[in-house]
């Protein structure tokens, strides 16, 4: 298994690797609590959201937490907590 790993955020790192020729496993940790995750995704659209496209274009079937997670490095329990006094 090829393991690349790279910034597309200036706030977080995600680890990419290759499960096959069509798909990439993204693993990102959230940096408040450092809880992991991981998923599975397409070669091509993952190329595209490298290339500038926003994510939310690219994978729309993934959650808004799952995308908050690619993006920000923050899981859904971090953002809650940030948030509340919000609420």
């Amino acid at each position: 298994m090829i393991i690349v790993k790279g910034v597309l955020s200036e706030k977080h790192w995600i680890d990419v690797s290759y499960f096959n020729d069509e798909y990439l496993t993204v693993n990102c940790k959230c940096n408040g609590c450092e809880v992991s995750e991981s998923y599975l995704v397409e070669q091509s659209l993952f190329d595209k959201w490298a290339k500038g496209a926003l994510l939310q274009d690219v994978f729309p079937l993934l959650t808004p937490g799952q995308r908050e997670m690619l993006i920000s490095g923050t899981c859904d329990a971090c953002w809650d907590k940030k948030w509340a006094d919000l609420d």
